[in-house]
């Protein structure tokens, strides 16, 4: 962030740069009103925060903890968002949520990192049903492997 600050001072201004554990619904309700509070409104969002499952075991191998761990992460975290999201984000404004190609596509032994970015899908249709009267735009990004 620091080299952001640097790089371009006038975004400065106009974004907000916050750490903000996404699992906890206190912090991202607290967060998205510092952002309203700030800005007077919030025309959109990006939510792009995940946890990737960083181990490959066939469903009768996977742990059930680590299975509802990224569900937590991924799915409940996303839920806190658009929760809090969808009451601000008004006529005109967009959400979008960042998958994945497995948001689409099943492939075997990631069943956590699958489930999850499947429930991404279905939130998004349920957030865009939604906010559609009130001419919210609610979007999914669903991109393939990306070597980073």
């Amino acid at each position: 962030m620091a080299g952001i600050e640097r790089d371009l001072p006038d975004a400065v201004s106009r974004f907000m740069f916050r750490v903000v554990d996404i699992a906890d619904p206190a912090t991202v309700k607290a967060w998205i009103e510092e952002t309203v509070a700030l800005h007077n409104k919030l025309d959109g969002c990006a939510n792009v925060a995940a946890r990737e499952q960083r181990v490959i075991y066939p469903i009768t191998d996977l742990d059930a903890g680590y299975f509802n761990e990224l569900i937590t992460a991924n799915v409940s975290g996303l839920f806190n968002c658009l929760k809090e999201e969808m009451k601000h984000v008004k006529d005109g404004g967009s959400i979008v949520n960042c998958g994945s190609i497995t948001s689409k596509y099943a492939s075997p032994g990631v069943a956590a990192y699958v489930a999850a970015n499947h429930a991404l899908i279905g939130l998004t249709k349920v957030a865009a049903f939604e906010g559609a009267p009130r001419g919210v735009r609610v979007n999914a990004l669903c991109p393939g492997c990306i070597d980073t």
